[in-house]
């Protein structure tokens, strides 16, 4: 590898942070455009007895599954490396968490 010096980690960083934020935004803006929602999709499926959104729901979560399992399988990622499947319980994230998400 080669040496990057403080202002190429610096200019990457930001770089990485416009890349992220297009994405998101393009992202955002088709989930407000397509009414994807997770509550959506449950007060749907329970009241109005419409499981399309749900559907769209369990999809997208299928997808991220083969998505990140392909990658691992390739090489690309580590979950090991990451915190979702970290074998401790961080107590007081989970606290937190229930307090401020119900």
């Amino acid at each position: 590898m080669t040496d990057l010096s403080p202002e190429q980690i610096r200019s990457l960083g930001s770089q990485a942070l416009l890349i992220t934020f297009v994405i998101t935004a393009i992202l955002g803006a088709i989930m407000q455009k397509t009414n994807f929602c997770t509550l959506g999709a449950v007060s749907d499926g329970i009241l109005m007895e419409d499981w399309s959104r749900m559907r769209q729901w369990c999809l997208a979560i299928g997808v991220a599954i083969l998505g990140v399992a392909t990658m691992s399988h390739l090489g690309w990622i580590d979950v090991s490396k990451s915190i979702y499947t970290n074998n401790r319980v961080l107590y007081l994230s989970t606290l937190i968490g229930s307090v401020l998400f119900g």
